[in-house]
Parts: C-alpha cells; structure tokens; sequence
C-alpha cells in the first residue's frame, strides 16, 4: 500500500527483518499510493444517461474532501506479515498533518519506536530503536512502479479523498452500487469502488502482471468529520509480490486541535542512511 503505512511496517518488524526488505516493501507501496495528480473525467463523455450519472458521481466525489488546516488521528495499527513471522501485531499511531504541507507519523509500542515525517518532497523514517534515520525522495516510487511520487497522494488517501491515477477511467458497465471505475497507469490497472450515497471512495485495487505487484486499499467505519464522510479504518492488503496486510483504526480524530508537532527528536548518535 502507500510508502508510508509501509514505512510504519517496517518499524514495527525491524527486529526480525533485513534492510533490503524495507526497500522491497517501498516499491510494493508505491503501487497505488503515489500519482501525478487528479486527473479530468474527460474520458467518460456524455452520450447516454449512465455516463452523466457516473460522471456526476465522480465530480461529487472528487469534491468530498476532509476541510482542515490541521488534523490529528489517532488509534491503533495492526499489522500481519507472514513472512517475517508477524501476526496481528498491534502498535498505536498519532498522525498529524498539516495541509498541503508536511505529516508527522509517530509509532509507539510501549514506548515510542518510530517516528515518520513527510515533506512536499522527501520521507525521513526515525527508527528509534536502532538509532538509525532512513531518508528518502519520492524518486523511489518510479523506480519500482513507472508512477510518480506525489505528497497530496499521501495525504488524500491517509484521509479518504479520491484521488485519480490514471488520466481517464470508465464505468464498469456491470457495477451499479458501488460503481467501479477502471483505469491504467503505467502498466498498472486500478479499479476505484464508489459509493454512489455518500460519494466517497471505498476500495482503490491495483495490479501490474509484469511488475508481480497487486494490492487493495479498503476503506469503511464512515463518520461526519471536517464536512464529508471520513473512514475510521482504512485496511491495506498487499497480494503480491508477497502478502502483508495493514490497518489503521483511528479512535480519535480532532480537527485543527490546539497542539500539533511535525518535528523528529532528537537525531544524537544516529546513522544516517539514503534509500538506494
């Protein structure tokens, strides 16, 4: 699923993965959680009244956006990697972002492990465990997808905005609700669910035969927050190249609270090291 969540994974499991795995996991995420932006519905024409009705959803639906200048999630990470012997292994999360500009992820397991922090244009993952900063630049995602990396993506989908990858999409002709939109991106194809009633995006799956790449975003638990429909729980799914599963459950969410960090701590004997 997306860079970060799986960033998040990786400090959970640090103590019973290799290095090169964390880069492996990178890639993987970049599948669908990174693009060059929302895209126009050009493609879906207005010929017949099911293509206006698909293409009205569809703009509602780009406009039910969350409304803040910050925000704050808080709540509980579960996460399943067989291979790396890891079942339902939980953690809590605090995310906090500031729009269009930075988001801060802080991992704890008994004590704060990890801290992540997003930039418009890099990602700097905080093991404090083992001492270590990991930084990297969204010049990864295309190496591994084709696709772009983008810091609205990120954002958009941590929240449960719709958020288009590729530049035009079409209504299966067989979905009524939700509605399935289908559409390719650099040899990746996707398929965005939608619920028609609240116009809010419900399932984002995406698969590359040739890259063996295939993961689902899932997003359900919808509450009135910040003047549209928020998921509480988003869960991932990574089906190939290997199998992880990942969910956030958010317990809280607080709209411009009166206190927000974007800040790592203190870097003192830290290693420092670039993504490849």
């Amino acid at each position: 699923m997306h860079f970060v969540l799986h960033c998040m994974m990786y400090v959970f499991s640090v103590k019973t993965m290799q290095k090169h795995l964390l880069y492996i996991w990178l890639g993987v995420s970049f599948l669908f959680l990174f693009g060059p932006g929302c895209k126009t519905l050009k493609n879906l024409g207005t010929g017949n009244a099911g293509a206006r009705s698909a293409k009205a959803v569809l703009s509602k639906t780009e406009k039910e956006k969350v409304n803040f200048e910050t925000i704050s999630l808080t709540g509980k990470a579960r996460l399943n990697m067989p291979m790396a012997n890891l079942d339902n292994v939980s953690a809590s999360y605090r995310v906090s972002i500031e729009k269009d500009n930075q988001i801060l992820i802080r991992v704890s397991y008994l004590i704060e492990v990890a801290r992540i922090l997003v930039t418009r244009d890099s990602i700097f993952v905080q093991d404090k465990i083992n001492k270590r900063l990991i930084a990297c630049d969204f010049s990864i995602a295309e190496s591994y997808t084709g696709l772009k990396a983008d810091f609205e993506m990120i954002q958009d989908l941590l929240l449960g905005n719709f958020h288009q990858i590729p530049d035009e999409i079409n209504l299966s002709a067989e979905s009524k609700n939700p509605l399935i939109f289908l559409g390719q991106k650099a040899g990746t194809a996707f398929a965005y669910s939608i619920d028609p009633e609240i116009n809010k995006v419900i399932k984002i799956k995406a698969s590359n035969l040739s890259k063996n790449q295939a993961s689902e975003i899932v997003y359900s638990d919808f509450e009135e927050i910040g003047g549209t429909q928020m998921p509480q729980t988003t869960s991932v799914t990574v089906t190939s190249p290997e199998v992880v599963s990942f969910s956030l459950e958010h317990r809280k969410v607080e709209i411009n609270p009166s206190r927000s960090s974007f800040s790592l701590s203190s870097l003192n004997n830290y290693d420092r090291e670039e993504c490849p």
